[in-house]
């Protein structure tokens, strides 16, 4: 039985019988009225059980201020970020004739290693590891 059933018995029980047509208007104000009562104690039951609910829980989080834990540990990320990119320093170096001898890449020098075509075969660093061959055919190792 709902709420309003029951309520509509209490109130013909103390009030005049509803006449054929509904409730009468007396009764029906009366009938707000009760609903009204009944709806604001359930809201004021469900309120008090939120704001336990919410009162239980706030010791769970902090309000004011984050930890100092996580605080912490944000200023550690900040300080590992790496520094923001730029673009790549490049040079080149020709010979007499106009052709690119050695490319210059952020200060590291490599040198164009050609084969007897003059065409450019690879790079190479320069540090002295590397033999580059002359503009004649290269040599051919045999045993």
């Amino acid at each position: 039985m709902g709420v309003i059933q029951i309520l509509e018995r209490r109130l013909v029980a103390k009030q005049a019988r509803p006449s054929p047509d509904g409730l009468t208007d007396g009764l029906a104000g009366a009938l707000r009225k009760e609903i009204a009562k009944v709806v604001e104690a359930e809201v004021a039951k469900a309120l008090t059980g939120h704001q336990a609910a919410l009162r239980a829980a706030q010791p769970l989080r902090p309000v004011h201020s984050p930890s100092p834990d996580l605080e912490r540990r944000l200023r550690a990320l900040e300080r590992r970020a790496a520094p923001p990119l730029k673009a790549p320093e490049v040079s080149i170096q020709r010979d007499g004739a106009g052709l690119a001898r050695a490319i210059v890449i952020n200060g590291q020098r490599l040198l164009i290693q050609r084969d007897a075509s003059g065409l450019m075969t690879r790079w190479v660093p320069d540090d002295g590891s590397h033999r580059l061959p002359s503009y004649g055919p290269a040599p051919i190792n045999r045993r």
